[in-house]
């Protein structure tokens, strides 16, 4: 991985620019303008890297950290993978381009011989994998912080609920946990829950 910042407390995550790495991007092009949106139900707030409020000024987003963590806490294209490198930004188009969509999920498929193991997470300190109420959703890179990591609203539905006390942790000035890095449910799109027992 890479080296912690100096001008950061955590360390950053891995370089995800060497060989045998997908950059989403890739095919048709750079990146399209709206790559924030990409990230959580098309909201270009919190955690998905729009302009951030620091002492009252906004701050520009760091294009370089949005494509980074987008590669890293999305799954790998070996578990999922689109028929279409780049969505219909609107239903006019998804009516011109009249391509059909399809995606292929494989959670169980073997892993590339270049790739990482996947992670397993346990939550036996919390006491219960942690999971939106509303609509049952796994915790993930995705999910928004509010009241400095006290609550969390969930990126599918939208529910906010209370952090259980023994997960809680601070956030840094973009609103992201400052120990996401460590936590594989925080920072990858590909991990294992272990049930409780």
């Amino acid at each position: 991985g890479a080296p912690p910042s100096a001008a950061s407390p955590y360390p950053a995550p891995p370089d995800m620019t060497g060989a045998g790495q997908m950059n989403p991007f890739a095919v048709g092009g750079s990146a399209p303008s709206s790559a924030p949106h990409m990230y959580a139900g098309g909201s270009s707030a919190g955690h998905c890297g729009g302009m951030q409020p620091m002492h009252g000024q906004p701050q520009a987003p760091d294009q370089s950290a949005i494509l980074r963590d987008f590669e890293y806490s999305n799954s790998p294209a070996h578990f999922v993978r689109s028929t279409i490198s780049r969505l219909p930004n609107s239903v006019s188009s998804k009516q011109k381009c009249n391509v059909p969509l399809g995606i292929i999920l494989q959670p169980l498929a073997p892993l590339p011989p270049d790739m990482e193991e996947v992670p397993s997470i346990n939550f036996a300190s919390v006491g219960t994998i942690i999971r939106c109420k509303s609509c049952r959703t796994y915790i993930n890179p995705f999910v928004h912080w509010e009241a400095n990591g006290r609550r969390w609203r969930c990126n599918i539905c939208g529910e906010s609920q209370a952090t259980p006390e023994s997960y809680i942790n601070s956030l840094d000035e973009t609103g992201k946990r400052v120990d996401r890095y460590q936590r594989p449910e925080l920072c990858k799109g590909a991990v294992e829950y272990i049930a409780p027992g």
